[in-house]
């Protein structure tokens, strides 16, 4: 998928579709939210790396991270409790979710580091050196724009930043991601083709030369 110019409040900037051969059987909506993670496995191959996960619900995306990439620890951000502001879904799935993403998970337990606290007091628990972050928490403009703001500076110079839900139904998350292009000086973002939707940034390289 290739938004147009016109459905961004960004204009001044490249979208640059990525297509890859996603791992596995794909089935509907399964190819969504793996495309980041294989951009970020096509530039680190093999090498170690560190990341982190901000929203975690089930933990599949988080498996599929250790199923691509060479991850020696993994940050994994979700409070797992219910809220008012949290519009996404089902808050009283949470419970059940906690339990499914820590089984899911679970031969990978030596490599997580699990926060089970909001984003927002999750913040000082990560480190600031991560060679990817990926953000999937709550979709809300205000949640989108602070988790941003706040998880920017735990990404490494080179590495990979990005996130889940840029697209036409989704508004706010492309508000959010496009203000932070603006503000940081990128005049391009990576997008994922075939309609999933994720997107992102390698921190430091503002422009596609």
């Amino acid at each position: 998928m290739k938004l147009s110019l016109e459905e961004s409040s960004y204009t001044n900037k490249d979208y640059l579709v990525m297509d890859f051969i996603v791992h596995g059987e794909v089935r509907g909506n399964d190819i969504d939210g793996k495309y980041m993670i294989e951009y970020v496995r096509s530039i680190y191959g093999t090498i170690p790396v560190v990341g982190c996960e901000v929203g975690v619900y089930r933990g599949l995306h988080a498996k599929y991270m250790f199923d691509r990439v060479n991850i020696t620890k993994l940050y994994l951000v979700d409070s797992y409790i219910e809220y008012p502001e949290y519009t996404d879904g089902p808050s009283k799935f949470m419970d059940s979710s906690k339990k499914e993403s820590h089984s899911i998970l679970h031969e990978y337990r030596d490599k997580i580091i699990w926060v089970e606290k909001m984003s927002s007091d999750a913040i000082e628990d990560i480190p600031s050196n991560l060679d990817f972050l990926y953000i999937d928490a709550n979709h809300s403009y205000e949640y989108v724009r602070d988790d941003i703001i706040s998880y920017y500076g735990k990404v490494r110079g080179g590495g990979i930043f990005g996130g889940h839900d840029y697209d036409r139904n989704h508004e706010s998350t492309v508000r959010a991601v496009d203000e932070f292009l603006a503000r940081e000086n990128y005049t391009y973002l990576h997008i994922a083709s075939g309609g999933a939707r994720d997107w992102w940034v390698v921190k430091g390289k503002c422009s596609n030369g």
